[in-house]
């Protein structure tokens, strides 16, 4: 059988090679799409197989096409050179519509440092009053508008689909810190308590205060040393029921985006599937991966619902472990949704052919109408041997 199938890339990618090339590539290995990422975060990558570049710096909050002219003032997009000199995504279009393949537009919404550095009062912030400003807070209206222009300006490309990264919250991001936080602690850190978040909590008739003393008390507690490192985390029904509450009023905010989106995009027939980060964080809500998504305003089996499927990152070395995060996932969004599964054929995930063939049988056998490989432009040529020796058996 043939498996719906694409390669996560940069736009990096397309510029070393050409779009055509490298749809041909893609072709070659067995895949039938592409998923390229139309906006990112800061990042240093290596790219082994890089014929223009080996290691790349990626630049805080980038479009990788040039941008529309309609976004809100103060908060036009910022495309890093060459990308703004022809439209690659454009090309990328037509290149995968000749040759039948289908075009994934990976975008990151809210993880944005350019415009939060900028502008901290877009941002997510702490019980303390900080600004996290790596991450703009969904319920900033400001910030919604500028992610459906954002949705808007990728649509006018056509892709299939839109998948949607960091529309929603984040758990806090730290670079360093030197004092242990159980998953409680890092809960209560990550919670966004702006004056939206609580104007949201309140009409919702959250009892903000409690929450406020709640999330205090635990993070002093940590900072004061009477935590251990934990990763354990406690399920939502034991936490205090105004913090209970205070989750599910942010799940009524991502959802409440989600379906804005959605309704901006039905015109243009491009589909969205939501992109959560609940694998790749340290677990500060459980027990289920549902539920560490829970953690970031996203109610999985709600967004599946509004947007019709899920992208689930399989992501872990061992498989057992894999299966049960896709299952998780299925169990959640229910036999209607489509769900896609993105899995790495790479270190540290995988260097054996067998691993990777038994994580697609996985994903198969959890409904996955599609597998996604992460990442082409960081792959190995024996990563992508293993990539092209698993579809091959499957046919």
């Amino acid at each position: 059988m043939t498996v719906d199938s694409s390669f996560f890339c940069s736009m990096h990618d397309v510029a070393d090679v050409g779009p055509e090339q490298l749809c041909d590539n893609l072709l070659a290995l067995g895949l039938t799409g592409v998923t390229v990422a139309a906006t990112y975060h800061a990042a240093r990558d290596l790219r082994p197989r890089g014929s223009l570049q080996r290691l790349v710096d990626l630049p805080a909050g980038a479009h990788y096409f040039p941008a529309s002219p309609d976004y809100p003032h103060g908060l036009e997009p910022s495309t890093p050179a060459p990308f703004g000199d022809s439209d690659l995504l454009a090309a990328l279009r037509a290149a995968t519509a000749e040759r039948g393949m289908r075009l994934a537009a990976w975008t990151v919404f809210g993880f944005q440092e350019r415009l939060g550095r900028a502008q901290p009062g877009l941002c997510q912030r702490t019980i303390f009053g900080d600004p996290s400003t790596s991450d703009l807070c969904p319920a900033n209206p400001l910030v919604r508008t500028w992610a459906l222009t954002l949705a808007a300006d990728v649509a006018r490309h056509r892709p299939d689909t839109l998948v949607a990264e960091s529309l929603h919250y984040a758990p806090l991001r730290l670079t360093r810190r030197f004092l242990p936080l159980d998953a409680e602690a890092r809960l209560a850190l990550g919670l966004c308590f702006c004056v939206h978040c609580v104007d949201a909590a309140r009409s919702a008739g959250v009892d903000v205060d409690a929450v406020r003393v709640w999330a205090a008390v635990t993070v002093e507690s940590a900072f004061a040393g009477e935590r251990r490192e934990d990763a354990t985390p406690k399920p939502l029904d034991e936490l205090p029921e105004a913090v209970r509450a205070f989750l599910t009023a942010r799940a009524g905010v991502v959802s409440a985006l989600v379906k804005e989106t959605v309704e901006l995009l039905a015109p243009s027939g491009v589909a969205l599937r939501m992109l959560d980060q609940a694998a790749v964080e340290p677990p500060a809500l459980g027990p289920s991966i549902v539920d560490e998504a829970f953690r970031s305003g996203v109610d999985v089996a709600e967004t599946a619902r509004r947007s019709g499927g899920y992208q689930v990152l399989g992501y872990g070395e061992d498989i057992d472990d894999v299966a049960r995060i896709m299952n998780d996932y299925r169990h959640a969004i229910g036999a209607d949704a489509g769900m896609r599964v993105v899995l790495r054929p790479s270190w540290p995930d995988c260097i054996e052919t067998h691993n990777l063939e038994a994580k697609i049988a996985a994903a198969l056998e959890s409904g996955a109408e599609g597998i996604d490989f992460y990442h082409y432009g960081f792959a190995s040529h024996d990563a992508l041997d293993r990539v092209r020796v698993a579809l091959r058996g499957l046919r």
